[in-house]
């Protein structure tokens, strides 16, 4: 079950998140304390992982395509993200690698991405733990409801997960992956500083480990950024004659659409992303619901007749 909460961490754990600047647009001026927003936000997350984990179970699985926009989303914030980090040329040189990787299999991904991921989470208890500061507040309210929608697009990592191991398994990975993400968000937001003029706050924290957060940063960038153009690769279903040509239209498209910056992406984008999740995760789960009682309806009717 570690290893699944692990799965589930690194599947929600990106750019954004490991940068900071995720965390700062969604609740860098709430009036709330940091424990109280982490508390939050971890039930939110995990509230959000039972309905999906449920739609799941009744074999509810949307169609890929109806995810490709927020992939492409994705894939656009990481591409700019990597224009902030590297600069443009570093930026296209990644995107050609993106290709070169994605076309190698899945399998390389998820074991690049477990070990990024594990290097990233050090790091961030490293930089940020020194660096708590108690009270960390200001004006405005919280999106915790958003921010859950945008870290619980797990319909394949959970479908994947539960023909594996039973329902009472995943819902306690899902638990515990909960806890830990609940417990950055606090590390973070009581470390990160407000005023940092940079699309990565977490880079502020450096310090003598400046290139090492940088490193950890980059790769968290990286990797999600070929994560996310694997995801649009599976979803649209490319034929391999076509895979390189498609995938380069695709890289083409998110670098023009990524010059309009990382900052702006994460403030407008991703709530809108949150707002997408949530509101389809509860009309599926609504709809099924709704469409059962029918069922048991018309059962009785016939057993009546």
């Amino acid at each position: 079950m570690i290893g699944l909460a692990f799965l589930i961490i690194s599947s929600i754990i990106g750019a954004g998140f490991a940068s900071g600047a995720e965390i700062l647009s969604f609740f860098g001026n709430s009036p709330l304390s940091i424990w109280l927003i982490a508390s939050l936000v971890g039930l939110a997350l995990f509230a959000l992982m039972g309905v999906t984990l449920y739609l799941v179970n009744v074999g509810f699985v949307p169609p890929r395509v109806v995810f490709v926009p927020i992939y492409f989303a994705f894939f656009v914030a990481m591409t700019a993200g990597l224009n902030s980090l590297v600069g443009v040329w570093g930026s296209v040189i990644a995107l050609a690698t993106c290709i070169v990787i994605v076309t190698r299999g899945f399998e390389r991904l998820i074991k690049f991405n477990t070990y990024v991921i594990g290097f990233v989470l050090i790091v961030l208890i490293v930089v940020t733990v020194p660096n708590i500061q108690p009270t960390a507040g200001g004006d405005g309210g919280t999106r915790v409801v958003l921010y859950a929608g945008l870290n619980c697009l797990l319909f394949p990592v959970l479908s994947r997960a539960r023909k594996k191991y039973s329902t009472r398994d995943v819902l306690i990975a899902c638990a515990m992956a909960c806890g830990v993400l609940a417990l950055f968000v606090m590390l973070m937001l009581g470390a990160l500083p407000r005023d940092y003029a940079h699309d990565m706050p977490i880079l502020g924290l450096g310090g003598g480990m400046y290139f090492v957060v940088y490193a950890a940063v980059f790769l968290s960038v990286f990797s999600s950024q070929f994560i996310s153009l694997f995801n649009i690769d599976q979803s649209i279903g490319i034929e391999k004659a076509h895979r390189v040509g498609v995938l380069s239209i695709i890289c083409v498209l998110a670098f023009c659409a990524s010059l309009v910056g990382f900052t702006y992406i994460i403030d407008r984008v991703y709530p809108l992303i949150g707002a997408f999740v949530v509101i389809f995760l509860c009309g599926a789960c609504v709809h099924h619901l709704i469409f059962r009682q029918m069922l048991r309806r018309q059962n009785r009717l016939r057993a009546l007749r």
